[in-house]
């Protein structure tokens, strides 16, 4: 899964002496599942993303949810597939113990300030947060470390 959080918020100060005030006016969390193909180099890279795919190629077994058209799509990959094939669903459980190495993806954006009336200044900002570098970090460790010598 590949995670990604915006939040819009707004701070304001009344004067310079008083502590800025912080309010959310906005959260958009989401999570998209995602399925990284490997071949015999990195070149070979493939990442299938459930939002991105067009899922024809499932046929009749394609439903109207990309959620399960996606889980479909991985069934029918790994029945399809002759050759050893190495299969890793733990990314979810092992995320938190990664991220002192190979941390969270932060940026943020501010907007010019603003007057929010006599004396009052307010600036907007928007803040991202996703998990797509640390993923990306993982998936490429297990491919070094599974392929055959």
């Amino acid at each position: 899964m590949l995670r990604f959080r915006q939040v819009l918020a707004r701070e304001s100060t009344a004067t310079r002496r008083t502590k800025a005030e912080r309010e959310e006016i906005y959260t958009n969390d989401e999570e998209v599942p995602v399925i990284d193909l490997f071949g015999p180099t990195l070149a070979t890279h493939i990442r299938i993303r459930a939002d991105g795919f067009d899922y024809s190629c499932l046929g009749p077994r394609r439903g109207l949810l990309a959620a399960e058209n996606h889980a479909r799509l991985g069934d029918w990959l790994l029945a399809s597939v002759s050759a050893p094939t190495v299969v890793n669903r733990d990314f979810r459980t092992v995320a938190r113990a990664i991220e002192p190495v190979w941390g969270l993806t932060k940026t943020s954006s501010r907007q010019p300030f603003k007057r929010a009336g006599i004396g009052k200044v307010s600036a907007e900002m928007t803040e991202y947060v996703d998990n797509d570098r640390q993923f990306t970090c993982f998936a490429r460790s297990l491919f070094f470390i599974a392929r055959p010598a």
